[in-house]
């Protein structure tokens, strides 16, 4: 009985923190987003320009920790089977906070005015190439 009360205590406790965590980390996303909203990002492979740009290679990585929720919950989907929902928001956390940023600032920082060929692996990991005036 005092395993059961453990278990779900750990639970609650993994959902309640978690959530506040989560929250809080999605703010301080969508701040770094609107700080760099002026770089232009595009998917294709060329750019949108025919003249001659400078352009740099920028690669970021993240690493983003779940917590016994998360855990809990993706080990009980795993074994009625379907996607991993409550993996989904710390995929796209690491998307667009860590990797996003940390990719647009290298290109803030190297006076580029354009982000493309963004790249990203579930791993945590992205490369792209920043566009810049040519020296």
């Amino acid at each position: 009985m005092w395993d059961l009360a453990i278990f779900v205590t750990l639970v609650v406790i993994g959902y309640v923190v978690g959530r506040i965590l989560e929250k809080r980390h999605y703010r301080s996303i969508r701040a770094r987003e609107q700080e760099l909203r002026d770089i232009m990002v595009f998917a294709s492979r060329f750019p949108p320009t025919l003249e001659p740009l400078r352009q740099d290679l920028v690669a970021g990585s993240v690493v983003i920790s779940t917590d016994y929720f998360k855990l809990v919950v993706a080990g009980l989907q795993s074994i009625v089977g379907g996607r991993l929902k409550t993996y989904e928001t710390l995929l796209d956390r690491a998307r667009r906070g860590r990797v996003g940023a940390a990719l647009l600032a290298l290109a803030l920082a190297s006076s580029a005015g354009a982000a493309m060929k963004i790249s990203w692996t579930p791993c945590g990991q992205a490369t792209a190439v920043v566009l810049g005036s040519p020296d």
